[in-house]
């Protein structure tokens, strides 16, 4: 299972700005499934999917180290999010499958069959970070 503190080194090694162990640990712990993909011992990459399981999923991060970049590591990690989420949505029902593209990555996402915003269904994605008051 992965931990918050390899989710987090990983993350770090391709140049994000991580939270805190703890933030990091919280959200793994409510995530639907995180997928882990390493060479040998060593983990290489990683996929974090979030949901209701009805209706919307989304893809929150998915992360290789650069040096296993375009060898189809993050092919196969969004491969096994797909199917993941198609075995989990019951015969009939139909469920959105989300994700914000890191700048200069929308063609990766797009040949793993993601369509580009606006479109003909929805206009721009849109978000707000918001800081925590408790």
């Amino acid at each position: 299972m992965l931990t918050a503190a390899e989710f987090n080194t990983l993350g770090g090694a391709v140049g994000w700005e991580m939270p805190s162990e703890a933030q990091s640990a919280v959200a793994l712990q409510n995530s639907l499934v995180t997928f882990s993909l390493y060479n040998k011992d060593q983990l290489i990459g990683m996929a974090r999917l979030i949901g209701d399981r009805a209706m919307a999923y989304m893809v929150r991060e998915v992360v290789v180290l650069l040096e296993f970049q375009k060898q189809g590591a993050g092919t196969f990690l969004m491969l096994a999010v797909q199917q993941w989420i198609a075995r989990d949505v019951p015969r009939g029902w139909k469920a959105s499958c989300e994700l914000f593209a890191a700048s200069g990555r929308s063609s990766f996402y797009r040949e793993c069959g993601f369509a580009p915003l606006p479109n003909a269904f929805l206009e721009n994605g849109m978000m707000r970070f918001l800081e925590g008051q408790r």
